[in-house]
């Protein structure tokens, strides 16, 4: 109870030096840069001391988390996206030659794996999936990502899958990895 009397107390004397500071003092002429750092500055010992006072009290610890609204895109949620897909087409169904997928092997392990920038739709997502359906690899293409869609990764040797998502459909074909 104590520590709460002071914490309003001292909440109150902070609140009381920043307004007669803010119309007496000459540095709060200076411009808009002086008065900002002053306003800055006195909310921050404002601040440190009225928040151990508060801490000390017997109130419950609040925690706060920030939540920026995105998910990272990885191997689980493409395995998800795959799982839940009900629209699926093969590539070799597509009968236009610059809108064809594009997969080469590299020496060293690698696929290379190209996608038009549309074949239903813009395609927003890839991945490889191994012999056993396993995602391996996935790539979220960026609003801004130059085209063809790229993914780049290494895979086992034998049949792997590629996956695009446009839209609401999967496209898919298989290959096998030297």
């Amino acid at each position: 109870m104590r520590s709460q009397r002071f914490a309003m107390m001292s909440a109150r004397i902070c609140t009381l030096l920043l307004a007669l500071a803010a119309q007496g003092s000459r540095a709060l002429q200076l411009g808009s840069l002086g008065r900002r750092a002053f306003v800055d500055s006195a909310c921050i010992a404002a601040c440190g001391a009225v928040l151990p006072a508060v801490a000390a009290g017997d109130q419950p610890a609040t925690y706060f988390k920030a939540y920026s609204g995105k998910v990272a895109f990885g191997l689980e949620q493409a395995a998800q996206m795959d799982a839940e897909a009900t629209s699926r087409r093969v590539f070799s169904e597509v009968t236009e030659a610059d809108r064809r997928a594009r997969i080469s092997f590299g020496s060293t392990g690698k696929i290379l794996f190209e996608v038009p920038y549309e074949l239903d739709g813009t395609v927003e997502f890839m991945w490889v999936k191994d012999s056993k359906g396993k995602v391996i690899a996935a790539k979220k293409i960026r609003q801004g990502e130059s085209f063809p869609a790229t993914l780049i990764s290494s895979v086992p040797s034998g049949k792997v899958t590629v996956v695009a998502k446009c839209t609401d459909t999967l496209w898919e074909g298989a290959v096998t990895a030297p």
